[in-house]
């Protein structure tokens, strides 16, 4: 367990696992308000997942660090601070590229429950439900949310990501974001 000390509250923070199995674990985070001599659940969150890639997709792991949590208008708002990390794990160890994205998570105090708040988070709703998840994410998905760090790889000098790139993209539907990508590894 860990407190987080936030908007003048103490908020106990204890980790479950959420799911496993060959190649996937993941754990969830249940956030408890902590006053008056209770404790309380009010927030959950995917807190780390590690999931080998499947074919054609590499592998990622991604951790969720909590930074803020306040009740405002009988909800509760939970900050968490997103670092997902891709690579090539298949053969060679091939690192891809890192993100770092903040979602800002709305509860109800009745029954716990949060979504994002797609006003103040960095993260779109698709686009959180794709990467901050397991078991989500498509070729063309992982495309649409990656593109600027896969145009990256494109024009780059470094020869294994490249590699890996157009074997990827190999996989993927002709959509206009191949054609831009492909066209740049030539």
């Amino acid at each position: 367990p860990v407190l987080l000390m936030s908007g003048g509250r103490s908020w106990l923070i204890v980790q479950s696992t959420a799911a496993t199995g060959t190649g996937l674990g993941a754990w969830l985070d249940t956030v408890y308000q902590v006053s008056n001599g209770r404790v309380k659940p009010v927030a959950t969150y995917l807190a780390r997942v590690n999931q080998s890639g499947f074919y054609p997709l590499p592998s990622k792991v991604f951790v969720g660090s909590p930074v803020s949590c306040e009740i405002k208008d009988r909800q509760v708002i939970l900050t968490v601070s997103y670092r997902v990390e891709y690579g090539d794990y298949s053969s060679d160890k091939v690192p891809l590229f890192t993100r770092q994205q903040t979602a800002v998570l709305r509860g109800s105090l009745k029954n716990g429950s949060a979504v994002l708040d797609v006003g103040t988070s960095e993260v779109a709703p698709g686009e959180f439900e794709s990467i901050y998840n397991f078991d989500s994410m498509g070729p063309d998905q992982f495309v649409k949310y990656n593109y600027a760090e896969l145009r990256a790889i494109a024009n780059s000098d470094n020869a294994e990501r490249k590699k890996w790139l157009k074997e990827f993209l190999a996989t993927c539907r002709n959509t206009r974001m191949k054609r831009e990508l492909s066209a740049l590894l030539k």
